[in-house]
């Protein structure tokens, strides 16, 4: 009497397989920063202006224009006003989430921040020996994410997704 093959080698390799497209899909969402389906089928912005091409135009040639020239009577020296201070900047190293509070936690997340946006450092506060940032979106770069915060958001960044300021940061007091 015959025995019959059996199934398993089949089951074996299909969860093989398995494995593999879920090692991939990790990677994927590790190498690209897309942790959600919609991320993915949302419309990329274009990176750049079309490049406008003069084909064949002749180069009008440069004018000059004499203007004439006035001689001052009296010279009052000019007086400074208090320039205002000038809010430290910094940029975004690493997609993140922007937050209510400076913590950790899902009930705290506001919106993306992408990697390479422009921030201005409103205050700084130390948590559990992490500095955090409040910070308000001053210049977006690249699309990274739907859910991407718009120029002028604010929340709290740590110190390990944001570069340092560029100056004094006020501290706040928990």
């Amino acid at each position: 009497m015959r025995k019959k093959p059996r199934g398993g080698a089949r089951l074996i390799e299909l969860a093989i397989f398995g494995v593999l497209v879920l090692v991939v899909a990790v990677v994927l969402v590790f190498v690209t920063g897309m942790t959600s389906l919609s991320a993915f089928f949302a419309p990329v912005a274009p990176t750049a202006p079309p490049i406008a091409l003069a084909g064949g135009l002749p180069t009008p040639a440069p004018t000059v224009t004499r203007t004439p020239v006035v001689t001052p009577t009296a010279l009052t020296p000019p007086t400074r006003a208090a320039a205002p201070a000038a809010t430290p900047a910094g940029r975004v190293l690493l997609i993140s989430y922007l937050r209510t509070d400076p913590r950790v936690a899902d009930d705290t997340r506001q919106a993306i921040l992408c990697p390479d946006d422009s921030v201005e450092y409103v205050m700084q506060q130390t948590v559990e020996d992490l500095v955090w940032y409040r910070v308000r979106v001053a210049q977006l770069a690249a699309d990274c994410n739907a859910r991407r915060a718009p120029i002028g958001t604010e929340g709290w960044a740590s110190s390990n997704v944001v570069s340092a300021p560029s100056g004094a940061v006020a501290v706040a007091t928990p």
